[in-house]
């Protein structure tokens, strides 16, 4: 079983409701790709069949020793049944939850987790919501979401919702020294945010460390000769495959030269690029600055798979540097 890093807040909860006895029947855990909730979820499942009587899970009893195998027979992961659609269809959920009702082989509980859950169709949230209604008593249900928005009103109104917290910024740094031994562990500690599985990613891939160097070379063109935003445009085009990325790492740049205009820049999180992002900032004013990282974020998250970038990208530079 893997170790949790952090979300104690989430686990003091499980712990103190297993020593009382008083599970919910539904509990969603709420959070963005990468920051744990199926690692948290298995843990929470593992918990709850642990036959230890002290710290569970104890990681070495009958039980856990099938959770760690993935072969538990009272845990159930229930992914898309059919990869071709995109979302998670009725006739899973159906066929899912006509074994609720059979009893549990080992343990008190039945357990079933849906790692995808905010791609329930809505006539499969119905379908959930008719067991959630009158669940049969040993029936855990752990949905794990990017964004609670994406469930029913009535799915959500019969659980416990939980958003999960990003860890802080030294079990990051920690986390990466560890597994990674990577000498830029502060940097991908601050770029991550506390998601461990972007950390993961970034300590991982050369790649990721290749095109943010490419990239702010382009961006330090731009402080050095504004005439120079069209390399912003030459540049995402030429690598749309990391579009999102791109604008992840635009977003942290944006938000350097701001915190350098409203604070000196004392605590950047692309501390590696000092000068060159104090020369983007210099004649930029506060408002300009702002502007600028809100466009960032706002267009990131509006860009679909089949957006002109190109005329994105061109508004985006007219709208943040033209001050």
């Amino acid at each position: 079983m893997k170790k949790i890093i952090g979300k104690q807040r989430t686990l003091k909860y499980f712990e103190e409701a297993l020593s009382r006895k008083t599970f919910s029947h539904l509990y969603i855990l709420e959070g963005p790709k990468g920051i744990g909730k199926k690692t948290l979820a298995a843990h929470i499942a593992a918990m709850v069949h642990c036959r230890a009587e002290g710290v569970r899970p104890c990681g070495v009893c009958d039980s856990c020793v099938k959770h760690g195998a993935g072969s538990h027979p009272d845990l159930s992961m229930v992914e898309n049944a059919d990869a071709d659609k995109k979302s998670i269809g009725v006739e899973t959920v159906r066929g899912v939850m006509s074994e609720i009702y059979v009893k549990p082989l080992l343990s008190d509980n039945k357990i079933y987790i849906f790692p995808t859950a905010e791609i329930l169709s809505t006539s499969a949230q119905n379908a959930l919501l008719k067991v959630l209604e009158e669940p049969p008593s040993y029936a855990v249900i752990i949905l794990l979401v990017s964004d609670a928005s994406a469930l029913l009103p009535t799915v959500k109104s019969r659980g416990i919702l939980f958003p999960i917290e990003p860890c802080t910024r030294e079990e990051t740094i920690s986390f990466v020294e560890e597994n990674f031994d990577s000498d830029k562990a502060a940097m991908i500690a601050d770029f991550s945010g506390g998601i461990l599985g972007a950390a993961k990613e970034m300590s991982r891939e050369e790649a990721f460390f290749d095109i943010r160097r490419r990239f702010y070379d382009v961006l330090t063109d731009v402080g050095k000769n504004r005439a120079n935003q069209f390399k912003i445009v030459s540049f995402f085009e030429a690598e749309k495959a990391s579009r999102q990325l791109l604008f992840d790492l635009f977003i942290s740049w944006l938000r350097d030269a701001l915190f350098i205009k409203t604070t000196g820049g004392n605590t950047l999180i692309n501390y590696d690029y000092n000068a060159e992002i104090h020369s983007f900032a210099s004649d930029m004013s506060c408002n300009a600055a702002l502007a600028a990282a809100a466009h960032a974020v706002e267009y990131s998250g509006s860009i679909g798979a089949g957006s002109n970038l190109g005329l994105w990208i061109a508004d985006f530079t007219i709208k943040c540097f033209d001050d």
